[in-house]
Order: structure tokens, then C-alpha cells, then sequence
């Protein structure tokens, strides 16, 4: 199309965290760990909100030049849930992956890695894979 802003790949990471050992509850460390993932694959944080809900339970989200990285919590049940997506084909979004796991520390985590294109004929790609401690 004349005109249209077309962009390469787009990557999206969802991850069910269960088991979690890390720090569920501990919004200091919580708060830390979207901006650190965002630096190890050298994105730009724009802006940072998170909600707390009573009686637990948190969701951060860190809004990137290239999109977001989200966390919502359940300590109650050792469950987060993690999203993580980028518009820069140079940015690999399992390194911001390998940040959140490393705080998280879930004893299982499935992974669902959906691949956008901005095209008329292509389909997103979906693969699914399970990873336990």
C-alpha cells in the first residue's frame, strides 16, 4: 500500500509461570524486573503503572518504544503470567524472558511465542512449548 508504515516481524511472548519460587509479593523487586529485561534487549522504557490488588497479587507493566512487557501475580497460588512483546526485528523477546524467569522462578513455564507481520497474506505462526525445573 502507497503511504502505509509497514513493519518487519512483530514477537509476542505469553508464558504462564507456575510454582513460582521468586518474590511474588515483593513489588520493589517486581517493579525492577520489566525495566531490567527491557535494558537486556535494548529497549527504550517510555513509562511504568502497576496496580496492586487486595488481598494479593500485582500487574506491572512497562510501555516500550517497541511495545510492552507485562506481569500479573497470584502469590496465593505461586502463578504469574507474562507478556512480552516487541516491534524490533533486532530484539530477541526470550532474553527479556530469561530476566523475568530469573526472578520469577517458576517451576514450569509454558511458553507461547506468537510471530505478527503487518501483511495482507500472512498468518500469525504459533508455537507452544513447555519448560519444568
Amino acid at each position: 500500500m502507497p503511504g502505509a508504515h509497514l513493519f518487519g516481524e512483530v514477537v509476542q511472548l505469553v508464558i504462564d509461570c507456575k510454582q513460582c519460587r521468586g518474590p511474588l509479593e515483593d513489588t520493589k523487586a517486581l517493579e525492577r524486573m520489566p525495566i531490567e529485561a527491557a535494558e537486556r534487549v535494548g529497549a527504550t522504557v517510555l513509562s511504568t503503572a502497576r496496580c496492586d490488588y487486595v488481598p494479593h497479587g500485582v500487574t506491572l507493566i512497562a510501555f516500550l518504544a517497541e511495545s510492552h512487557l507485562l506481569i500479573s501475580t497470584w502469590p496465593e497460588t505461586d502463578f504469574a503470567v507474562c507478556e512480552i512483546m516487541l516491534c524490533n526485528d533486532s530484539m530477541e523477546p526470550s532474553d527479556a524472558w530469561d530476566v523475568v524467569n530469573d526472578v520469577l522462578q517458576p517451576g514450569q513455564a509454558e511458553i507461547v511465542r506468537i510471530s505478527h507481520r503487518q501483511e495482507q497474506d500472512f498468518s500469525p505462526s504459533v508455537t507452544a512449548r513447555s519448560i519444568r525445573r
